[in-house]
């Protein structure tokens, strides 16, 4: 872990803290950290697509799956 001194709007960190049911602020800041990362890592997924980036058969993939 890093520990550092961080100046954050107070407002915004209630509001956060409120709507995540964190306990405390630094898991609300955790909590908000790895949420952008997941978001940011899916815009770049979604920017492959059309790329020709994978090559495979879907319809493939999903031949041995169980229906739903």
């Amino acid at each position: 872990m890093k520990r550092t001194k961080l100046v954050l709007d107070e407002s915004l960190l209630l509001e956060a803290t409120r709507l995540s049911g964190e306990s405390t602020w630094s898991a609300t800041v955790n909590r908000a950290l790895k949420d952008f990362i997941r978001r940011a890592n899916a815009r770049q997924i979604l920017s492959l697509r059309g790329s020709g980036a994978w090559d495979g058969d879907l319809g493939e993939m999903r031949a041995g799956r169980p229906s739903e």
